[in-house]
């Protein structure tokens, strides 16, 4: 609710710097009003949205570099002959968040009755992260076929550190592209709502134009379509 409160007063502190221009500009705010509106909806809705996600991605990247260093934590008490649900509660412990944060809920959740892999599946699910869903799958085939649990993790622990250095040097390699993606990607929209709020009239004056729509839609399909394509381009599977 509070962050919900905050986009809310940043889309009305837009609105208001819209009126704002058009009262400076001498434009009617009759048919700017609206307009102006729906256009700070739509700018605090999206800066909202590129946000959260960047907070999301910023996360998931700290707790998949903390994985390996927690692995190793739970692999080194294994050895020394911890139980594994000890063996994660010290990694919690000595690391911070948000992987420490993570593993104290998977110990709170086995403490309360479920069960260590149930507790896993659960942790991957609610991280969304890839090498989470490893550390799931190999402990669950190893809890069903048994083995030696610590030789599995320490092998994860390379497999999750090999994915991470190859991910850093793909993005080297596709910085460049997914640079020049973003400025495509928003430009257009920057500036079109940069000229609905400081001219709001600028097109609203030509809806009653019959090509007006038509050219809308057909600039939207070749937006999506462009932006489909870049994406294929620059999202490099690895």
């Amino acid at each position: 609710m509070q962050f919900v409160s905050y986009v809310a007063m940043a889309g009305t502190g837009v609105w208001l710097l819209s009126l704002a221009i058009l009262v400076v500009k001498g434009s009617s705010l009759v048919n700017g009003i609206l307009t102006a509106l729906v256009i700070a909806a739509v700018l605090a809705g999206v800066g909202a949205w590129v946000w959260l996600d960047g907070r999301r991605k910023k996360r998931l990247k700290k707790l998949e570099e903390q994985l390996p260093l927690a692995l190793d934590i739970v692999i080194r008490a294994i050895r020394a002959g911890h139980p594994v649900i000890s063996a994660v509660q010290l990694a919690s412990e000595e690391l911070g968040d948000p992987i420490g944060s993570e593993f104290g809920l998977i110990v709170d959740e086995t403490t309360y009755g479920l069960e260590f892999k149930e507790a896993l599946v659960s942790f991957a699910r609610r991280t969304g992260s890839a090498d989470a869903h490893f550390f799931a799958v190999s402990v669950g085939i190893q809890s069903e076929t048994g083995g030696n649990l610590a030789e599995i993790l320490e092998g994860l622990a390379g497999v999750v550190r090999g994915r991470q250095t190859l991910a850093k040097r793909v993005k080297a390699l596709s910085s460049e592209g997914k640079a020049s993606a973003v400025i495509l990607s928003i430009l257009p929209l920057f500036l079109i709502g940069m000229m609905m709020l400081m001219a709001p009239t600028f097109y609203t004056s030509k809806f009653a134009d019959p090509l007006f729509w038509p050219v809308v839609i057909a600039v939207g399909v070749v937006y999506g379509i462009g932006q489909v394509m870049i994406k294929k381009i620059v999202d490099i599977k690895y």
